[in-house]
């Protein structure tokens, strides 16, 4: 690798020193200061204890490895090679190595770029570079939906715990690790405790559940024996509306002869008030014998005295209709007065 770089440094002077020559012919104020920049940045010479290569990997997450491995092994080295290639070339220097591994957990390439640019000088690297290689190398896997990781100061701003964000030394986490362990363990202790709360919980909603379950099926033979009697009762219904139906049919000759009984009734009233009425006119000394048994009749059928004498005012019989009222009345009077019971007085005692 040493010889990798010192050839690289070696032909970035001689292709340096060439167009610094060339720019002095030319005689350009810019082309020369251009070309003795580019000469001036390879002039410090090659050290072997410096940097002497870069590695670079190309992992992934676990999510984005499902989508890796569903690709063929061509076009996974295809997007591997383009990433390192694209890197490289940001940084301005040559791969010296790309392996792809695919006999461990995950599938993911390594490779390694000189330490020297092609223009002669060390590569300086500073953490913002590193953030800007890292987009550089994402970029072929974009089409895929697989984006680089997230920032260390971004995850942070979201809350992420640092100790998962920074790698720590050997000796950090001999220190750090049986606090962690202690706290998850506290934590662990925790989380069974609401298992066992959540199972008691569960076994309370389970046993409510069955009881539910009874009653349920309960109430499924209830609506069972409601439909059974619902059917039942629209039986009924029909036999009773079939039954009504019928005895409209019976009834109806029987109505329509009780209505011509009323209206022969009604017609020999009239009638008989008529034969009356004209036979008191023509023979006045009959009004005793007939209109009293009439005027006695025409109350039992439900009429007051002072209907019948108000219906005989100003007509030529209204004298006699008005005694035979008053005799009926006193009659009446007589025989209620003869109904009533009479009140034994108290009994003397000797």
């Amino acid at each position: 690798m040493h010889l990798k770089n010192e050839a690289l440094k070696h032909k970035a002077r001689e292709r340096a020193a060439l167009n610094y020559a060339k720019a002095l012919k030319s005689k350009d104020p810019q082309s020369i200061k251009l070309a003795w920049s580019a000469k001036q940045a390879c002039r410090q010479k090659y050290s072997r204890g410096d940097v002497v290569a870069y590695s670079l990997l190309i992992g992934f997450g676990y999510e984005a490895q499902k989508i890796i491995d569903q690709l063929e092994y061509t076009e996974q080295d295809r997007l591997f090679v383009q990433a390192v290639m694209d890197v490289a070339h940001a940084m301005d220097v040559e791969v010296v190595s790309l392996v792809v591994h695919r006999d461990e957990t995950a599938t993911h390439c390594q490779a390694q770029t000189t330490a020297v640019t092609f223009k002669g000088s060390k590569v300086r690297m500073q953490p913002s570079d590193c953030a800007r290689l890292q987009d550089i190398g994402a970029r072929p896997f974009a089409h895929l939906g697989i984006k680089r990781g997230i920032q260390k100061m971004e995850r942070q701003s979201h809350g992420d715990e640092w100790n998962k964000i920074n790698h720590r030394t050997v000796k950090r986490l001999h220190e750090d690790l049986p606090r962690e362990i202690a706290q998850k363990e506290q934590e662990l202790a925790m989380v069974q405790e609401m298992y066992q709360q959540q199972q008691a919980k569960l076994a309370v909603l389970m046993k409510e559940y069955e009881n539910a379950q009874s009653l349920l099926q309960e109430i499924v033979a209830e609506v069972e024996r409601y439909h059974n009697i619902e059917g039942e009762l629209r039986a009924w219904e029909g036999a009773v509306a079939a039954r009504e139906s019928n005895l409209e049919r019976e009834i109806e000759p029987v109505r329509l002869e009780l209505a011509e009984v009323k209206r022969k009734a009604e017609l020999c009233t009239g009638v008989l008030d008529e034969v009356v009425f004209h036979a008191v006119q023509a023979v006045p000394d009959l009004a005793t014998e007939h209109l009293d048994p009439y005027v006695e009749w025409l109350i039992k059928q439900g009429f007051n005295l002072e209907e019948i004498y108000d219906a005989v005012v100003g007509t030529s019989v209204e004298k006699q209709v008005g005694e035979a009222c008053r005799r009926v009345e006193e009659r009446l009077s007589h025989d209620s007065e003869q109904l009533q019971p009479k009140k034994s007085g108290p009994k003397l005692g000797f």
